[in-house]
């Protein structure tokens, strides 16, 4: 659908919850020195099978990362991703879900 998701704000955080296919999360990341940097993301165990993919701006830069799988609801569980090469200065990143898929996306951490 090419529209961002909702983030709901919690007692001290927020979540990001339930994300549909073709939703996106938007972030701008201050980038202090150009190089590469891991990518973890935390997932619920309803986004087992799922894929999301990790753009900056038009450049893939993980594509169709496959959700693992969590062994019962209200679980969740965190994994490294791969890792993104970065240049300087702010970053646009753009994780969006799989175009036929729906997923529990607890947050990402580059």
């Amino acid at each position: 659908t090419d529209t961002p998701v909702d983030i709901k704000a919690i007692s001290g955080g927020y979540a990001v919850g339930w994300v549909t296919a073709g939703e996106y999360l938007e972030y701008s990341l201050y980038v202090q020195t150009a190089g590469t940097y891991d990518v973890y993301l935390r997932s619920g165990a309803i986004a087992a099978g799922r894929t999301i993919s990790i753009t900056q701006c038009d450049k893939s830069l993980i594509k169709d990362i496959k959700i693992p799988v969590v062994a019962d609801w209200g679980q969740y569980k965190t994994w490294k991703v791969g890792s993104v090469q970065l240049t300087a200065g702010i970053q646009k990143i753009r994780v969006t879900a799989g175009t036929m898929d729906s997923l529990d996306l607890d947050w990402i951490n580059i």
